[in-house]
């Protein structure tokens, strides 16, 4: 496992996008607001510059039955 974590980063096991994430791995990048994604075959890791950037994103990732362990 190896993914970029710098700024303030969100990460997800790409096995729970692969799985539960409403049109899978290609939505789920498409739904990515920034460009700072980056995976391997094991996490998926979204940076952010601001705190209520990660809560609007964090909201999102609920609203599609994505919740923290």
């Amino acid at each position: 496992m190896a993914v970029l974590v710098e700024a303030i980063s969100v990460i997800v096991r790409r096995k729970a996008i692969d799985h539960s994430y409403p049109g899978g791995w290609d939505a789920f990048v498409a739904e990515v607001p920034n460009k700072t994604l980056c995976a391997d075959d094991q996490l998926a890791r979204v940076g952010f510059m601001t705190p209520q950037d990660v809560q609007n994103f964090i909201r999102a990732l609920g609203d599609r039955g994505q919740t923290p362990p």
